[in-house]
């Protein structure tokens, strides 16, 4: 990793604390570590809470950064925390490691929200065509 993801837009959507970021073609995908597990990369649109959407306006141009270390608490998240306990459980019984990544992946569901706010996009507004 080492750098942060980066994308730049423009806002096509404002509800409830919510902005809606139509995203520009990224060529600086390909060079990216963190392409290949993220989803804005596929997308043309992405959805994203905002503390201060109220600051935005439709049509505004903006840039949403992942930092560096948010991205390495998503993957930990997402696939170390999982991979080990797999790993730990799989000496004990397969069935049982199955099962128990499924209640993690489960609890992970359910803690979404909470797991939401330490895994944020900074959004900042552009001057001008400042990609």
């Amino acid at each position: 990793m080492g750098q942060d993801a980066r994308h730049t837009g423009i806002i096509t959507g404002i509800s409830q604390g919510r902005l809606t970021v139509s995203i520009d073609n990224q060529p600086d995908c390909d060079g990216c570590a963190i392409s290949a597990i993220c989803d804005v990369s596929d997308r043309t649109e992405i959805t994203i809470e905002s503390r201060n959407a109220d600051s935005f306006t439709e049509g505004e141009r903006v840039k949403i950064t992942a930092t560096d270390s948010t991205q390495r608490r998503a993957i930990l998240w997402a696939f170390a925390v999982p991979l080990l306990l797999f790993l730990a459980i799989v000496f004990i019984s397969s069935p049982v490691a199955l099962v128990s990544v499924a209640v993690y992946y489960c609890i992970l569901y359910i803690s979404r929200d909470r797991l939401q706010g330490s895994l944020n996009w900074v959004i900042t507004k552009t001057e001008g065509d400042e990609t």
